[in-house]
């Protein structure tokens, strides 16, 4: 769950392009996956939350994951509802 970490810590201090190019670019096609899974399950127990899309191989699938996890923290998790993330 370190990448839930880094994204709860960073999230309103680096620009999200940038963000999405660190988690993009340093974490691996499993903890992305694992960090999603993770996340939207949390996200399901709430009222309104959209369901994760199902993505598939592709050579930008990692940069998509990403962009699902980021969308999801940004409009309908986090910045409104103040929840924290998962650690462990």
């Amino acid at each position: 769950m370190a990448l839930l970490c880094f994204v709860q810590n960073r999230f309103d201090k680096i620009p999200r392009n940038e963000l999405l190019s660190v988690l993009n670019g340093f974490y691996d096609n499993d903890e992305v996956l694992l960090a999603k899974e993770v996340l939207f399950d949390l996200a399901s127990k709430i009222d309104g939350t959209p369901r994760a899309k199902s993505r598939k191989e592709s050579a930008t699938r990692r940069r998509l994951e990403c962009e699902d996890i980021l969308g999801l923290v940004e409009f309908w998790f986090l910045d409104k509802k103040k929840i924290e993330l998962p650690t462990s």
